[in-house]
């Protein structure tokens, strides 16, 4: 298993720590940090599918990428990253806004990424990529 690979404290913390557990408990994906420009918080490739995953690089689309937003990557998150990743057939990506408390989560349909659902504190987020991976919201912050 790698571990995910963040700065101390925050929601990426959270949310790598409870991705790590639930991964181990269901022995379902591999939490990757990718190395390039503008990399993703967290992705995700399903045990199914880890032959794209190099020790260079991933040649393939994740089955789920999580951003974190910060006030500088906001815009960047929503518009450039949504669109790359729906391009490239990336299967979930959930969107997560640690100042308002919110994860939003986009599935992939018809080609193109749609939002699929907005989880606040009091939801549990279930990714439909990752079979059996969910996260209570209020664990995130």
């Amino acid at each position: 298993m790698t571990p995910c690979f963040r700065r101390p404290v925050g929601a990426a913390d959270r949310l790598c720590l409870l991705q790590n557990v639930e991964v181990r408990r269901n022995a379902e994906a591999r939490p990757r940090r990718p190395s390039r420009r503008s990399p993703p918080s967290r992705l995700f490739v399903s045990k199914e599918r880890e032959e794209i995953v190099t020790p260079a690089n991933i040649r393939g689309a994740p089955d789920l990428v999580v951003e974190i937003l910060s006030p500088s990557s906001a815009s960047r998150d929503w518009r450039d990253k949504f669109e790359l990743y729906s391009k490239h057939g990336v299967k979930e990506y959930w969107i997560v806004d640690p100042s308002n408390r919110v994860v939003w989560l986009a599935s992939l349909r018809g080609g193109a990424l749609e939002i699929a659902g907005t989880y606040g504190v009091g939801d549990t987020v279930s990714s439909t990529a990752l079979a059996g991976f969910s996260v209570k919201v209020a664990d995130i912050f």
